[in-house]
């Protein structure tokens, strides 16, 4: 096999002319990697700027201004330094940047970090190339001494006036090298610490048994670091979601003391490398440490060569839009990524000790992991593939972050305008509600009907599309329409303006909660009409009223009407819940919702006296047994990860009444508790133990039920059930991670199931901070687009079953 592909490509040129500039440590002269990258400026039509924070120690800045230059801008950096080689130990020349017959570029710098300042450029060159402006001015900045420390370099250039006018925003730097088929994301680093401890101690001869000998306390305090060390250690083998980053390390990395064989010496002195993990109380680190040099025997000075602070990690959430740009674009590329607290250090923690959100990413995959290794290495494919993986990324990160190409969007208009209507508890007007369905019913050429199985005021909307076999059982696609009440003071949007920001995220009451749902059925329909599609069976889509208020006038009433029953409903689909991962929550059965009202009557008189079976030790008693209850539901969450909140029974006091005034025993107290039946627990035996625990308390207790919904059999997931089939065919051909539970909460798919029908309930909403009932709710556009997508797939296996 040639190498001559490889070496024809001009990036691949580029990156090897980088690679033989032999900027290693240490003493680096860095002159001819700065005239290096004034040239690659030029080749862009690029300013370049090189200045020196420190004499000798330039940092590059080459310059690509966005068309809004008063926002934060945006670094790209990489740093030109490598470390030192032994050149015995390589096959190549460890400068000469050789490739093999595989593509393998052999250079010092390969992968710790060359490639990535050059690949940054040559993303830039194809992003020209195509003709896009960023918003934000990029920055791409070449700095010195990343690998001794940054001391000179990054550390020092962040202290700059010219990096305060940079205003910068957002750092993109280095990640690591991956042996899997996986990325490694850097969104914080540990603190480094270098300890260093001189022990003194007496001197003597080595025949004697000297009390208090530097040595014993050396091996006192050493063998505490070292139970430290591997409790490390067992932390990192016990618990598999965990990596090195995670956990604290300790190694002792030098040793000196003593004159010769039989003197006992009066010095030992001992370093230390320390790498603290972000979550370790330093104080209290620090504090044990001197309290082990204490109980050693004293005489122990304690300094620290390095003492890093801690630095707040990089959020990775919806908070943070530029983690939104970059995890959009690895999603769209098909990225497998894996954020983690990087082992080592990186310039990445001088940027975020100003406060600056800043992400390490390097774009290489499957490679044997050579950093500060012989025979470091680079395959040309990875090489080229991540330039490909950067314009990516850049590209999303110099987009012009606007609304507009979301508001433009069809889908997005008709959901904008869906939550605009205000269909908000208490005492809803579901009119325009009503106008709005049978608008987008006409739209998709639907038949549309509208009944009122409870009153007039609770109407149920059913768009009908008609199967090719109509005799076969029917699905149902449900939605509620109202949503849950807002505390308008407490929105940074108006609730129902649907407006959109800068990153597509859309504020309103109904966002996941869950007009989203509603909406996204029609989009899945609107393109399976437009793609020729037939279905089988029937599919109802139906919009109730009144869920949120338990839904007794909604769904409820509509599943016992001659309209429901002449449906022939076989499965019916139904809202899930909004997942802060990526993997999504499919609900296959729910809770029993227990109303519990107890009024517990009792010897009343003067505040004063010790008057017997008084209501209120009757009521202590019984919420002691109830709270005892609760507490062994909580420890079961507690001991079985693998349980969720749906698996649990809930027991919460929710109601207190009862009393006079401060010094009257009164004769009757009012307690109501909220109740949530794990679908595992004997209902019978637990009334009975409620009942049986007010007979202790010493009777005289009215036991009300008012709320007591009966064991409903749950969604069989199984071969034995062909819609789940279908559903689980249709997620795993799109690769949807998803994690099957009990619902904690309650949805209309009770009343479905409650009938001997299968439900599932399912939200295509992932990566989103869950915001159902709460203030602010929001859902991005993209979220909501790709949902679409997900249930055109999943209602069109439904419709083929």
């Amino acid at each position: 096999m040639s190498t001559e592909k490889w070496e024809d490509n001009e990036e691949i040129k580029i990156f090897r002319e980088y690679l033989r500039i032999a900027t290693v440590q240490p003493d680096v002269d860095y002159t001819e990697c700065v005239e290096f990258l004034k040239r690659q400026a030029h080749s862009l039509d690029l300013p370049v700027d090189v200045i020196h924070p420190v004499e000798g120690k330039p940092v590059v800045i080459i310059k690509w201004l966005g068309t809004e230059p008063e926002l934060p801008s945006i670094i790209l950096n990489s740093h030109m330094d490598v470390v030192p080689v032994f050149r015995d130990k390589w096959t190549h020349d460890p400068f000469a940047a050789d490739i093999d017959d595989e593509g393998r570029i052999f250079a010092r710098g390969t992968q710790d970090m060359k490639s990535v300042g050059t690949g940054y450029l040559g993303a830039i060159r194809l992003l020209k190339a195509s003709g896009v402006q960023p918003k934000r001015n990029i920055f791409v900045t070449f700095v010195p001494d990343e690998e001794i420390g940054g001391e000179l370099g990054m550390q020092e250039f962040v202290k700059t006036e010219y990096y305060s006018n940079m205003n910068v925003g957002f750092s993109l730097d280095e990640g690591g090298t991956s042996e899997v088929d996986l990325f490694y994301v850097f969104y914080a680093e540990r603190m480094r610490w270098g300890l260093k401890l001189n022990f003194s101690g007496t001197s003597g001869h080595g025949s004697m048994l000297l009390p208090s000998t530097a040595g014993v306390k050396l091996n006192y305090v050493l063998n505490k670091l070292t139970e430290f060390r591997e409790s490390q250690v067992q932390r990192l083998a016990r618990d598999q979601t965990i990596n090195i980053g995670d956990v604290t390390t300790i190694n002792l990395t030098q040793l000196s003391g003593g004159v010769q064989s039989n003197v006992v010496p009066p010095h030992f002195e001992a370093v230390f490398d320390m790498r603290l993990s972000i979550t370790l109380d330093v104080v209290a680190f620090e504090k044990q440490i001197h309290d082990w040099c204490e109980e050693a025997g004293g005489g122990i000075e304690i300094s620290f060569d390095e003492k890093e602070p801690y630095v707040a990690p990089t959020k990775i959430d919806d908070s943070n839009p530029f983690w939104l740009a970059f995890k959009a674009a690895t999603d769209e590329l098909g990225l497998k990524i894996y954020p983690i607290v990087c082992p080592g250090a990186t310039d990445s923690r001088n940027i975020r000790a100003q406060g600056i959100p800043a992400l390490g990413f390097s774009p290489i995959k499957n490679t044997t992991m050579r950093i500060h290794d012989h025979d470091e290495y680079l395959g040309a494919d990875t090489y080229l593939k991540g330039i490909q993986i950067y314009k990516k990324i850049l590209g999303n990160l110099a987009e012009k972050m606007s609304s507009e190409k979301w508001e433009n969007n069809d889908e997005i208009k008709i959901f904008r305008e869906y939550l605009r209507i205000p269909t908000v508890h208490p005492d809803v007007d579901y009119t325009a509600c009503v106008e709005f369905l049978q608008r987008q019913a006409s739209s998709l050429n639907l038949p549309v009907e509208v009944v009122y199985p409870a009153v007039q005021t609770k109407p149920v909307v059913i768009i009908k599309w008609l199967g090719s076999q109509p005799e076969l059982s029917s699905i149902i696609l449900n939605s509620h329409t109202d949503v849950v009440p807002v505390f308008r003071d407490k929105w940074t949007h108006d609730p129902f303006a649907a407006d959109i920001d800068e990153e597509g995220r859309i504020f309103a009451r109904g966002t996941q909660d869950m007009k989203s749902v509603g909406t996204q059925y029609l989009g899945a329909i609107r393109l399976l009409k437009a793609s020729g599609f037939q279905p089988k069976r029937t599919l109802y889509v139906t919009f109730v009223p009144d869920e949120e208020t338990g839904g007794e006038l909604g769904m409820a009433e509509f599943v016992k009407t001659d309209y429901y029953k002449q449906m022939n409903v076989g499965f019916s689909l139904d809202e899930g819940a909004t997942s802060a991962s990526d993997v999504h929550h499919l609900f296959f059965a729910e809770r029993l919702r227990w109303g519990l009202r107890l009024k517990v009557s009792g010897t009343s008189g003067h505040g004063s006296l010790l008057l017997p079976n008084t209501a209120g030790v009757k009521l202590n008693y019984v919420l002691n047994k109830l709270t005892v209850f609760r507490t062994s539901q909580v420890d079961s969450l507690a001991k079985d990860t693998s349980l969720s909140f749906g698996d649990v029974t809930t027991v919460n006091l929710t109601q207190l009444s009862g009393g006079v005034q401060s010094n009257v025993v009164p004769p009757l107290f009012e307690a109501v508790f909220d109740m949530r039946i794990a679908i595992t627990v004997d209902v019978v035996a637990f009334e009975k133990q409620i009942r049986d625990w007010c007979e202790e308390a010493g009777g005289g207790i009215d036991i009300d039920f008012f709320r007591k919904e009966p064991f409903i059999g749950p969604t069989k997931l199984d071969e034995s059930n062909p819609y789940w089939l279908a559903v689980k065919t249709a997620i795993d051909e799109l690769g949807l991670k998803i994690h099957p539970i009990v619902c904690p909460g309650a949805t209309d798919s009770r009343y479905i199931r409650k009938n001997g029908t299968p439900a599932i309930g399912f939200s295509p909403i992932i990566n989103t901070t869950m915001r159902i009932h709460d203030h602010d709710e929001f859902l991005q556009a993209d979220v909501y687009l790709n949902g679409i997508q997900v249930y055109k797939k999943i209602i069109q296996n439904l419709a083929e079953v």
